[in-house]
């Protein structure tokens, strides 16, 4: 006979047989949390909506052009042409410097502006006048009026504006860019929906005059307060159609593309409308069957479910309520360099 004997520093080798436990590959997957609802409604997905096209390139311009008129000579430090940490070319402007005005007001980093304008022709002869401008700033740069953050800007923004004028015609298209990070009160009303600055990388292009048509693209995250208490990014791509930019079989119910909200869990909730392109219905958040039809509404998804739908009034915002800057502000003055 042979018998199973335990010794004392053997045991944890002899436990009980019938009952081994479960193996690594029977392990539980980890369970998700349930997608929380409480705030996805129409009225949310509209002021997210509204909150992105208010990031614009401009915002960074206004700033900096504010808060360069608030120096004083020899702060900051102005340079026309290169200077020592980056090489300026063209008829590009730039400050850099770590300094303090008499005020208490402190610059730190560089930034990099240029800006031009041209136009031609006359408005009263029958070719029209046709106008383009074009402006740019780069760099990482902070102001602040004692601890108090008065601008910011580490990134990237441009715009671009066409305007072609004629007696009874008037066409203009304008595009934004913003890769950057920006805050501080010379650009954000401290009563406003995101005081304490934001950070995005959107694109924006719009056409006003003759036709109502506006493209919108990227993402944009709010440093708080958040949205609906709870929502602190947006990722869009959209297209929004006016009466007079629309074809005879395009859809002005709805926007084509979607918008999507995360909420601080990291959760995404996705409201897809009508497809831009083919290719959008061979990856997320697009599902593998027909959408909606041309209804105003658009249909909810999280991590691919589909929540059934949601019916914002987006078509509101290609009415012509965006509008370019002045031409003025695409020429920057130097401001004594």
């Amino acid at each position: 006979m042979i018998r199973l004997v335990c010794w004392m520093p053997l045991l944890l080798a002899c436990g009980d047989r019938t009952n081994p436990g479960p193996k690594e590959s029977q392990t539980t997957a980890p369970t998700l949390p349930v997608a929380d609802l409480t705030g996805i409604e129409a009225p949310t997905f509209v002021t997210a909506l509204e909150r992105v096209l208010a990031l614009q390139a401009g915002v960074a311009f206004d700033g900096h052009q504010t808060t360069l008129d608030e120096g004083q000579p020899g702060c900051p430090d102005r340079y026309l042409g290169p200077y020592e940490e980056e090489d300026i070319d063209g008829g590009a402007v730039s400050w850099v410097d770590f300094c303090q005005t008499s005020s208490g007001q402190a610059y730190q980093g560089h930034l990099r502006w240029e800006g031009a304008v041209l136009v031609e022709g006359e408005l009263a002869t029958p070719e029209g006048r046709t106008t383009s401008a074009e402006r740019a700033l780069d760099g990482n740069a902070t102001v602040k009026d004692g601890d108090a953050l008065r601008y910011e800007l580490t990134g990237e923004a441009d715009e671009a504006l066409s305007l072609s004028e004629a007696e009874g015609y008037s066409r203009w298209t304008w595009s934004s860019s913003i890769d950057a990070t920006v805050g501080g009160s010379a650009v954000i009303d401290p009563a406003g929906p995101t005081p304490d600055g934001w950070r995005v990388d959107l694109s924006m292009f719009v056409v006003g005059g003759n036709e109502d048509r506006v493209e919108i693209a990227g993402n944009a995250y709010w440093f708080g307060p958040y949205l609906a208490g709870r929502f602190d990014s947006v990722d869009v791509d959209l297209e929004l159609l006016g009466p007079s930019a629309a074809g005879p079989d395009d859809c002005l119910l709805e926007p084509r593309g979607h918008i999507a909200i995360r909420d601080g869990d990291a959760i995404w909730y996705d409201l897809v409308f009508l497809p831009r392109t083919t290719d959008d219905l061979e990856g997320e958040p697009w599902p593998n069957e027909p959408l909606s039809e041309c209804d105003g509404c658009g249909t909810l998804f999280v991590r691919g479910v589909d929540y059934g739908e949601v019916c914002p009034d987006l078509q509101q915002f290609s009415d012509g309520r965006l509008q370019p800057p002045l031409v003025e502000a695409f020429v920057f003055p130097l401001r004594s360099p």
